[in-house]
């Protein structure tokens, strides 16, 4: 029952929280709730740990104003892939 507990708690906090990842030349663009900045980073390390990487913060930034992200209140988070162990 264990092992299904993890998955099953980030599932759900994709589902409350949520975050959209794009990569964009080098560079991985997250985009999340503003109090879930930890999604945003283990998107991040996921996406870059497929390439054998670990993801860097480049910056913080809020998401441009639309209906969505001022009901939603997300920002923008983007990461580099460094190498380094993915952990």
């Amino acid at each position: 029952m264990k092992p299904l507990l993890i998955p099953g708690l980030i599932g759900l906090v994709f589902a409350v929280g949520g975050c959209a990842v794009s990569d964009e030349g080098g560079e991985v663009s997250v985009r999340h709730s503003i109090n879930q900045e930890i999604v945003g980073q283990w998107a991040a390390e996921t996406h870059c740990g497929k390439q054998g990487m670990r993801a860097k913060l480049l910056k913080i930034s809020p998401a441009t104003a639309t209906i969505s992200t001022l009901y939603f209140r997300t920002k923008t988070s983007v990461y580099a892939c460094v190498a380094g162990d993915p952990g």
